[in-house]
């Protein structure tokens, strides 16, 4: 079964980018829910800052209570950079969720095909899943956490009531109905704060997987260049081919479907570039930022007086952050191998038993400059500084436990 926008990873990553008012308007309607979607999307974000910052300036001096802060701090940074950047390129990035459904997982006119891109809505299944499943319970964790802790509490005292997020402010919020009203909107910005945070990475995710499982095509259609039933099975959908027969003939069918090869692996190519030129600042902000965050959410599971509840939440934080890194260095990194081993493709073929003739030479050479351009990989980068790869997550996770073995060793 060929995967399509209706297969569930793609809804997923579709549904949660709406929300975010990023997705493909097909009519006026849709246009103005984006629209909707994306000031609310743009005013959450702005609240959200706002108040990991006052939190921050009033508790600034204690050690503890700053950690707790700069964890949220940090993860509304990271959030403001996915939101701003990708918003300012919203046509852009629309124009790429269209091109996306249209050619990354469409269907294919072999069996070799389907699989592939079957094996590619599984992978992305589990990535994407897991990652939404981990943020989402994060963020479900920072308002639970202030509800358990005022039925334990049971005071009577209006003013010892928790919110997710303390407020400093001398505003009477802390009376019924006030309270209720003023928790529901820290619950909502918050909950939408962690669908922003995980929705570009998941369509990033998703993306990387099936260019990746295209370059595997490319590479299969290279390598089979000279069995003609196969070829058969595959250009036979082409307006104004023919069927040829006859060394010469053959030889002109082989060299029809290389320049389709061509034509395909310079579009994913240029699909590479699109998401690269996209994405490599939330690239760089994510890999600057992830390491300084783990840090500081590793220190609230060893500090002592924390809450069982803030232990937990903390637990699923961590467990959120590794999971986005690993899905997003472990894809990235495939796209760079998968790029790369296109250039097996035409050296398997059987090039050495039938290019013989003078235009089956002309073609073997031909196949040098694909395999020569394969060689370069395509990659996403940090804004340029360096290739996102697995290389990337080991270098995040070291340094994250050294600042917190530092941290750790300065409190003793």
């Amino acid at each position: 079964m060929a995967s399509t926008i209706q297969a569930l990873p793609m809804r997923i990553t579709f549904f949660f980018l709406y929300i975010a008012g990023f997705g493909i308007a097909k009519t006026d309607k849709d246009r103005k829910l984006l629209n909707m979607c994306l000031v609310w999307s743009c005013s959450t974000v702005l609240v959200a800052f706002s108040i990991t910052i006052v939190d921050l300036y009033y508790v600034w001096g204690s050690f503890n209570d700053m950690a707790y802060s700069a964890v949220n701090l940090l993860t509304d940074v990271i959030i403001n950079a996915k939101f701003f950047t990708i918003m300012f390129n919203r046509q852009q990035y629309e124009d790429l969720l269209k091109a996306a459904c249209e050619s990354l997982w469409s269907d294919t006119q072999t069996e070799h095909g389907r699989r592939v891109l079957k094996k590619c809505e599984n992978q992305a299944m589990f990535f994407i899943i897991l990652f939404a499943t981990f943020a989402q319970t994060s963020g479900i964790a920072y308002f639970v956490e202030p509800v358990l802790l005022n039925i334990q509490n049971n005071s009577t005292d209006v003013k010892k009531r928790l919110f997710p997020f303390k407020v400093w402010f001398n505003l009477p919020i802390y009376e019924t109905p006030n309270f209720q009203i003023f928790f529901l909107i820290q619950m909502f910005v918050t909950y939408h704060s962690c669908i922003l945070y995980f929705c570009f990475d998941n369509y990033l995710v998703l993306v990387n997987i099936f260019i990746t499982g295209q370059f595997s095509i490319l590479k299969y259609r290279l390598e089979v260049l000279y069995n003609e039933k196969i070829i058969e099975s595959i250009t036979r959908s082409c307006v104004g081919c023919e069927q040829l027969s006859g060394q010469d003939d053959s030889l002109m069918s082989i060299s029809r479907e290389f320049k389709n090869c061509i034509k395909r692996h310079q579009y994913l190519i240029g699909f590479v570039e699109q998401v690269e030129e996209i994405y490599t600042v939330v690239n760089l902000a994510s890999v600057l930022v992830y390491s300084l965050i783990i840090c500081l959410a590793g220190y609230q599971l060893i500090m002592p007086g924390n809450p069982l509840m803030r232990r937990v939440k903390f637990v699923v934080f961590i467990s959120g952050c590794l999971t986005q890194l690993l899905s997003f260095s472990f894809t990235c990194n495939n796209v760079s191998v998968g790029s790369v081993e296109v250039s097996e493709g035409p050296y398997n073929s059987d090039w050495y038993s039938r290019n013989w003739s003078k235009r089956g030479r002309s073609l073997t050479r031909d196949f040098v400059i694909i395999i020569m351009r394969s060689q370069r990989p395509c990659c996403l980068t940090a804004a340029g500084f360096f290739p996102v790869t697995l290389d990337t997550l080991k270098s995040v996770i070291t340094t994250a436990f050294s600042y917190l073995t530092l941290i750790r060793q300065s409190i003793q």
